[in-house]
């Protein structure tokens, strides 16, 4: 499997719906913790705990969704015998 394959398995595997959501959703939540960690920069521990859970959000998101799928896919092209 080549780098292009690797990258454009999580494209093809996942619902439509899905994926253009979890394109918005990762960048959304990447932007949150930055304003976030800008925001409270050096004040409190808590406001960057809180800034860390917003991404946290964003990844358990990713994970919940595209996992699953990919699984699936990586486990049917075991089966097959597919190359590469």
């Amino acid at each position: 499997m080549n780098v292009a394959a690797v990258m454009l398995a999580p494209w093809r595997c996942v619902q439509g719906s899905t994926r253009w959501i979890m394109l918005v959703m990762l960048p959304l939540c990447s932007i949150a913790l930055v304003i976030a960690l800008v925001a409270g920069a050096g004040t409190d521990a808590r406001k960057a705990l809180i800034a860390v859970s917003i991404y946290c959000v964003g990844l358990f998101y990713a994970w919940a969704f595209w996992m699953p799928s990919l699984i699936v896919l990586a486990s049917d092209a075991r089966k097959l015998c597919a190359p590469g």
